[in-house]
C-alpha cells in the first residue's frame, strides 16, 4: 500500500513554544479533518457545528486520520505526517493547498504546491487502477481562487475561516509545503497494527 505524505518545514526562528506547537498541529490537524469531511462522499451526511472545533468533534475512522511520520520539534520545525493513498484523501489535500493560499503568513510557492497534489492525485489513482480498485470520484471541486469552490462551499466555510485566523496569529510559520505519494515500509505498517 502506499500513503501520502505532507512534509511541513517551518521559518528558522528561534526555538518554538511548546504550546505553540501543540497548538500549531492542533489546528492543522482539524484543517485537514475538516477538509476530508468536507470532501470525502463517505461522510456526505455529515454535519458541522461548534462542536467539530472539539478534540472528539470529528468522527473520522482511524484510516482516514494523519499519522505522524517524523516531528522535530527544534528550530526549524518540521513535520512528516501521513495518510493512506486514497482517491478519497485527495479532496482533503486540496483543502490544505486553499488553506495556506489564504495565510498569507505561510509564504509557499502556490504553484508548487498544487502541482505536487496534483501529481500525487495521478499517482494515487494509478495505484488503484493497478490494484483493481476503481477510483471513487469525490464530491469535491477545485478552487479557482482562495475561498472559492472546493471546501469553501461547504458547511465547513466558517470554521475553516476561524482555522486561518488562528494560523495567520500563530507564531509558528511554515515555510515550505511538500506533498508526494510513498511507499509504505512494511515494518513500519506491522509496527503500527500492534500500537
Amino acid at each position: 500500500m502506499a500513503n501520502i505524505e505532507l512534509t511541513l518545514r517551518g521559518v528558522d526562528t528561534r526555538a518554538p513554544l511548546l504550546i505553540d506547537t501543540v497548538n500549531f498541529l492542533y489546528d492543522f490537524n482539524v484543517a485537514y479533518e475538516l477538509s476530508r469531511l468536507a470532501t470525502d462522499p463517505r461522510y456526505e451526511g455529515f454535519h458541522f457545528s461548534r462542536f467539530v472545533l472539539y478534540r472528539n468533534g470529528r468522527p473520522l475512522e482511524s484510516q482516514d486520520r494523519l499519522f505522524i511520520h517524523e516531528l522535530e520539534q527544534a528550530s526549524p520545525f518540521k513535520l512528516v505526517a501521513r495518510l493512506t493513498a486514497t482517491s478519497l484523501a485527495i479532496g482533503s489535500l486540496w483543502g490544505i493547498v486553499q488553506i495556506a493560499q489564504v495565510v498569507v503568513n505561510w509564504p509557499l510557492e502556490h504553484r508548487k504546491l498544487e502541482a505536487e497534489v496534483r501529481k500525487s492525485e495521478l499517482e494515487v489513482v494509478k495505484l488503484e487502477k493497478k490494484l483493481g480498485i476503481s477510483p471513487i470520484t469525490t464530491r469535491f471541486r477545485r478552487a479557482e481562487g482562495p475561498f472559492e469552490g472546493g471546501v469553501w462551499e461547504t458547511e465547513a466555510k466558517p470554521y475553516l475561516n476561524n482555522l486561518v485566523n488562528r494560523f495567520e496569529r500563530s507564531p509558528v510559520r511554515i515555510e515550505d509545503v511538500e506533498v508526494r505519494v510513498v511507499k509504505e515500509d512494511t515494518n513500519e505498517s506491522t509496527r503500527r497494527r500492534r500500537q
